[in-house]
């Protein structure tokens, strides 16, 4: 991955995941929030998760000490991984 970065002039920075993945550094404040809110979801009248509750995100941002100027952006983030995480638990059924 990283020699496919460098290809392009690119240079891949910022923590390992466990799997030994990286995240661009664009990404990682938007993966921080992610990690912080983890434990903050709605759930649906049978207990299946409905989505993230927005209602956490402001004071998580505010507690996180994260720019308002930065917000929009961040929570466009969040929306796409919230979606990615009920498309992946729809399809398990």
């Amino acid at each position: 991955m990283e020699d496919a970065a460098r290809a392009f002039g690119l240079e891949i920075e910022g923590p390992l995941e466990d799997d030994g993945e990286r995240i661009w550094p664009d990404n990682w404040l938007t993966v921080q929030a992610w990690a912080t809110l983890s434990t903050q979801w709605r759930l649906g009248p049978s207990g299946q998760l409905a989505g993230l509750d927005y209602g956490a995100i402001v004071p998580t941002l505010e507690l996180m000490g994260v720019d308002r100027a930065e917000w929009r952006e961040l929570f466009g983030g969040l929306r796409q991984m919230e979606a990615e995480v009920l498309s992946e638990v729809g399809k398990r059924g």
